[in-house]
């Protein structure tokens, strides 16, 4: 498992947390997510077969938000 930290920007509210949150879980091999508003960021916990980072921040994009990953 493979642990990652999404920096979000344009989250305004429970409604973009809750859009990030669908966006990321609905990725093979998620595990654990975790959206935060205060902090602007997704915790996430991935299994690196099924899914990539790439993949991850995509879906988070797609989803009308600009993302970067922290290290």
């Amino acid at each position: 498992m493979t642990p990652i930290t999404l920096q979000i920007n344009g989250m305004r509210g429970e409604g973009c947390t809750k859009a990030i949150w669908s966006a990321i879980t609905r990725q093979r091999g998620v595990h654990v997510c975790n959206v935060s508003i205060e902090s602007g960021q997704a915790h996430v916990v991935f299994d690196e077969n099924q899914t990539s980072e790439e993949s991850l921040r995509a879906a988070v994009e797609r989803a009308g938000y600009e993302v970067t990953v922290k290290t």
